[in-house]
């Protein structure tokens, strides 16, 4: 004859174990869940910013380009210096 198979129950402390891990394990993932849309979002401002100053350097970078010419200069000198060429008069309004 065969001995019968007994069947070993878990003990009340190995359900309260499982359970503490599955309560920790869930937790973590949430608060990791929250962590990473934080840094999706994040993400997502620093790469539009990213594109804003690589159009403002582009933009830049044309600037820098035509600064050479003489056209540009004589620009420079009027609105940064207030120069005037030979025979111009310079108007302001000083109203309200």
């Amino acid at each position: 004859m065969k001995a019968p198979i007994r069947v070993r129950r878990s003990g009340l402390l190995t359900k309260v174990v499982v359970l503490l891990v599955v309560v920790c394990s869930t937790v973590t993932l949430m608060s990791q869940r929250t962590q990473i849309r934080a840094k999706q979002a994040e993400y997502q401002k620093l790469n539009q910013q990213v594109a804003q100053l690589e159009q403002k350097n582009t933009q830049l970078q044309a600037d820098l380009a035509g600064l050479g010419s003489d056209d540009s200069v004589r620009d420079i000198a009027r609105r940064e210096l207030g120069l005037v060429e030979n025979g111009e008069i310079i108007f302001t309004d000083r109203g309200e």
